[in-house]
């Protein structure tokens, strides 16, 4: 165990080693010829899972839990005296000799929350990494209400002031933009949030009657000192550190407008959106991310999709969540504290590892076999729908304008809030006369896409396919060896299973979703999903 910790007495973060039994390393370890004291009680436990335990809908877990260093003698005290934030490393060897840290397996590397003291002891909190990001709020920007009218565009002191700007990530349709000055007309789209964010305006509607588009300024003033006419719509679509803003020639009712964030539509994927979120509100770093696994990603889902939040609070997992639950999508940190992207999928070719499990476990259910799919979902669905392309603004027929009512594809956006297409395989009522059905709802923009994944739903969750939980010693736990490392298995990697019954006798390839490790009991509980 490597700790980082600040020492009040020496006015320093000192680096510090233990273990569970004393011991020097040798010359070619690194650290060479240090001492790692025998103080581990409890080297920590740790959780993961890509969609929730048990789930294939729900949002990614982690936690780091606790793990705990003997201090009977009082040896510590004064040298943990400020943790947070600060490095948390455990590696595990089955061979005391081999030359750390380079064949040592490693079992976490993250950072820790903060410490306690109980009588005899340091317990160490290990930060919930995935948690604290999610949790930070998704934009610090509010309107400070100092509006002097005609003047300003931040709202008056009885309608904004106080309340949050309005965020965009990708694509949104019939966004109902913010009334920033009601002298002038001016409404703002989004405000660039927590880094660099580029915009479009397009389509401003009245009655969802498009507004005939007048000058695209250069510049927020430019466009308050404009003087727009009256049946058109001036825009200020912002700079890389400004919000979008648009402005109307004269009083209309039921705005809305139709929004593109993102350079490019490369750029509104769901893998670049949680990354611009995950960079920005999220505040990590580019070393906090895996870069490969988003290219990944954006190869395998490169559809379009999109969010708009307006002037409520909300946290940076209010975007991350839903635009991942539009793809299927886990966003996790691995053991080395970096986070990455990706799908499960139907394992194919050759496993990335084995796991071979002996008869005699540690508990009296070693092996539990189940079809849920979720909390909600017992059986693989005879029908799956995705719903997509949001409208962010509903209108009632009576508000709608009389020039709509004979496109009905227009007409039919307005009144709903998504669209929805479907998947069926009504032969799975042979099997399972209770097949459900399976309702997705999704920021996906297009038909496209979303019926491109209401298939993959329908081959995801099909009949045969099952969530597998085995416990295990944590001396059985497996590897992979992927790019010439071995290492811990982790989240998405493929193991070939075999178990003498439950038709693994041969061996079957199957999807490591979840983990959890108590290297205190050195027991281990994994769930695989797969055909079984």
């Amino acid at each position: 165990m490597e700790v980082d910790a600040w020492s009040d007495a020496l006015g320093a973060v000192v680096r510090r080693y233990y273990s569970t039994h004393a011991d020097t390393t040798g010359p070619f370890d690194t650290p060479a010829f240090t001492t790692f004291e025998g103080r581990i009680i409890n080297p920590g436990n740790f959780s993961w899972s890509l969609y929730g335990p048990g789930s294939l809908l729900g949002p990614s877990r982690a936690s780091g839990g606790i793990a705990e260093l003997n201090n009977a003698d009082g040896g510590l005290t004064g040298l943990f005296d400020a943790v947070d934030g600060r490095r948390f490393v455990l590696y595990r060897s089955e061979d005391r000799n081999a030359t750390y840290p380079d064949d040592w397996q490693l079992v976490l590397n993250w950072t820790m929350e903060r410490r306690e003291r109980p009588p005899g002891l340091i317990r160490l909190i290990i930060r919930d990494r995935l948690s604290e990001v999610l949790k930070r709020p998704l934009t610090k920007q509010e309107y400070d209400g100092s509006n002097i009218l005609p003047d300003g565009v931040e709202g008056g002191p009885e309608d904004l002031e106080g309340k949050k700007k309005p965020v965009c990530y990708g694509l949104c349709r019939g966004v109902t933009a913010i009334d920033v000055n009601r002298s002038k007309y001016t409404r703002q789209v989004a405000t660039a949030n927590a880094g660099p964010q580029t915009f479009e305006i397009f389509d401003v509607s009245t009655q969802g009657a498009v507004i005939t588009p007048g000058t695209s300024h250069a510049s927020l003033v430019a466009l308050q000192d404009a003087t727009v006419a009256g049946e058109e719509v001036d825009s200020y679509d912002g700079e890389v550190s400004d919000g979008a803003y648009f402005r109307t020639g004269s009083a209309v009712k039921n705005v809305t407008v139709d929004v593109a964030e993102g350079a490019t539509d490369a750029d509104r994927t769901a893998a670049q959106i949680i990354k611009r979120v995950a960079l920005g509100p999220g505040e990590l770093t580019e070393s906090d991310l895996d870069d490969d696994s988003f290219t990944a990603l954006d190869g395998e889902f490169p559809h379009i999709c999109g969010i708009w939040i307006g002037t409520k609070e909300a946290t940076v997992g209010d975007v991350i969540i839903p635009i991942a639950k539009s793809g299927g999508i886990y966003f996790l940190p691995g053991r080395d504290g970096i986070f990455r992207v990706g799908r499960i999928k139907e394992p194919t070719g050759i496993a990335d590892g084995e796991l071979t499990i002996p008869e005699a476990l540690a508990t009296k259910t070693p092996i539990k076999i189940f079809d849920d799919v979720d909390a909600n979902l017992k059986l693989p669905p005879r029908r799956v729908g995705v719903q997509y392309k949001r409208n962010y603004t509903v209108l009632d027929t009576s508000v709608i304008a009389d020039s709509i009512e004979e496109d009905d594809d227009k007409l039919a956006f307005l009144l709903n809030e998504l669209r929805s297409v479907s998947v069926s395989d009504e032969s799975r009522l042979t099997r399972n006369p209770s097949a459900p059905e399976l309702i997705v709802e999704t920021y996906l923009d297009s038909r496209a896409a979303a019926l491109a994944e209401a298939a993959r739903w329908q081959d995801l969750i099909s009949p045969g396919t099952a969530t597998l939980q085995i416990d295990l010693h944590i001396d059985h736990y497996p590897t992979v060896t992927k790019d010439g490392v071995t290492r811990l298995a982790g989240p998405n990697d493929v193991l070939c299973v075999t178990y003498p019954g439950e038709g693994l006798e041969d061996g079957v390839n199957l999807v490591l979703k979840g983990a959890e490790e108590d290297h205190r009991r050195k027991t281990a509980k994994l769930e695989f999903r797969g055909k079984i």
